[in-house]
């Protein structure tokens, strides 16, 4: 199978990156286009992206943060591991963080 059929040919672009899809194309082109005033700036590694809802994407997948804690220190993405966890704890110390 060759190259992604759909390149991108701003001036600007790393490497002249190509997309599977149209609208993959069309995304990425955003970047180029939204003024840097408008563009939503990660927090975390200071990247740009052209709108909240590509930023909320960005966060969740390059920055997640495990939701559910226990006290011993562990973290958890789902609140039935955390609750496994302390069940199978012999100590009786394990307990969702306050």
């Amino acid at each position: 199978m060759g190259p992604p059929p759909y390149k991108c040919g701003a001036d600007d672009c790393e490497n002249g990156r190509t997309y599977s899809s149209r609208k993959a194309l069309k995304l990425h082109f955003l970047y180029h286009v939204v003024p840097p005033e408008n563009a939503q700036k990660c927090t975390k590694c200071s990247k740009y992206f052209p709108s909240a809802a590509q930023l909320k994407k960005h966060v969740g997948d390059k920055h997640p943060t495990h939701k559910w804690k226990c006290a011993c220190g562990k973290a958890f993405w789902h609140n039935k591991s955390l609750k496994s966890h302390i069940a199978k704890s012999k100590d009786g110390g394990h307990r969702p963080e306050e």
